[in-house]
C-alpha cells in the first residue's frame, strides 16, 4: 500500500511539473484533489514552481476583477506586457490569478512565456492597400466596424489568418482581407498618389463613415472593386461620359485608386460626392 501511495504521488508530481516548466498551459495540471493529497512540504515546494513566474500578454487584454469577463475590468495589458502568477494552477474555466502588475485574474490561453518573441505574423504592422473596412467577423456580409483610407495602418493579432482574413487588434479589434493589406508598413503605396493640379483629379467630398464603393460598372448591381472615404484623392477617365441609371444617379468611370464606377450623386437635385481638386 505504501508504495502504491508512493507512486501515485510520484506520477501526480510529474504531471504538475510537466504544465509548470513547459512555458505552456496544459490541461495536465494536477487536480486540487491530487495536490491536496500530497504531504505539505511537497504541496508547497509544487506551489512555488508557479506562483511568482512571469508571464507576458500574447496580445491585448485585460485584467479583471475576478474569474469571468463579466466583472470588472481593472487594468489593460498590452502585448508582451508582463504579469507575475499567483496561483498555482489554472482552474477548470482557465483562469489564473496574478499579483502584478495589480492584483487580478487574466485567462491563461492569453500568456506566453516572458521573452518569448510572437509567433506568425502576430503584432506585425501592415498598411492599407485601398479603402477598406474593418468587420467584425470574417465575412463582408458581418458589421462593418470602421473604415480605413489607403495607407492606414493596422497590427496583425493572430499568426496567419485563414479563409483569406486575418485578424487585427489596432487601431480597433476585428478582421480584415490579407489581399487588402501591403506586405509591410514601409511597402510602397499600391497606387501612386495623384497630383492635385491634374485637371482629371478629384477629390471625395462625401464624409459618411461607410466611405463610398468603386464598383466595376455603373450601377448599384455591379460588384465592388474598390472603395474610398472622404478626402481621397481620384482620377477620373476623360475617356468615359458620365451615365446615369434608372434613379438618375449619375456615375463617373474612374482610372484610380482602381479602374472602376463611383457614384456622383443626383445631379438633379444639385447632390455630388466628388468635387475637383484644388
Amino acid at each position: 500500500m505504501a508504495q502504491k501511495n508512493i507512486a501515485n504521488r510520484s506520477i501526480a508530481i510529474f504531471t504538475l511539473l510537466l504544465s509548470v516548466t513547459g512555458g505552456g498551459w496544459a490541461n495536465a495540471a494536477m487536480p486540487s484533489a491530487e495536490l491536496t493529497d500530497l504531504p505539505a512540504n511537497e504541496r508547497i515546494l509544487l506551489s512555488q514552481r508557479l506562483i511568482g513566474q512571469c508571464r507576458a500578454a500574447k496580445r491585448d487584454i485585460f485584467i479583471y476583477r475576478g474569474r469571468s469577463t463579466d466583472t470588472q475590468k481593472l487594468q489593460t495589458l498590452s502585448t508582451n506586457e508582463r504579469v507575475r502568477l499567483a496561483d498555482n494552477a489554472v482552474d477548470g474555466s482557465g483562469w489564473i490569478a496574478i499579483d502584478e502588475p495589480r492584483a487580478g485574474f487574466v485567462q491563461a490561453q492569453d500568456l506566453q512565456p516572458c521573452n518569448t518573441p510572437s509567433t506568425g505574423l502576430t503584432g506585425q504592422c501592415r498598411a492599407a492597400k485601398r479603402g477598406i473596412f474593418i468587420y467584425r467577423g470574417r465575412s463582408t456580409d458581418s458589421q462593418k466596424l470602421q473604415a480605413l483610407s489607403i495607407s492606414d495602418r493596422v497590427r496583425l493579432a493572430e499568426p496567419s489568418g485563414r479563409n483569406g482574413w486575418i485578424e487585427i487588434d489596432r487601431p480597433i479589434r476585428g478582421f480584415v482581407q490579407k489581399n487588402d493589406l501591403l506586405p509591410s508598413c514601409d511597402s510602397p503605396a499600391a497606387a501612386t498618389p495623384i497630383s492635385p493640379s491634374n485637371t482629371l483629379c478629384r477629390r471625395v467630398i462625401y464624409d459618411g463613415v461607410e466611405g463610398m464603393t468603386i464598383r466595376s460598372g455603373a450601377g448599384l448591381n455591379f460588384p465592388r472593386v474598390g472603395g474610398v472615404f472622404f478626402g481621397d484623392i481620384v482620377q477620373i477617365d476623360p475617356s468615359a461620359r458620365r451615365l446615369l441609371d434608372d434613379e438618375r444617379r449619375a456615375w463617373v468611370k474612374l482610372t484610380s485608386p482602381v479602374s472602376g464606377w463611383i457614384s456622383n450623386g443626383f445631379p438633379d437635385f444639385g447632390e455630388r460626392n466628388i468635387a475637383a481638386c484644388s
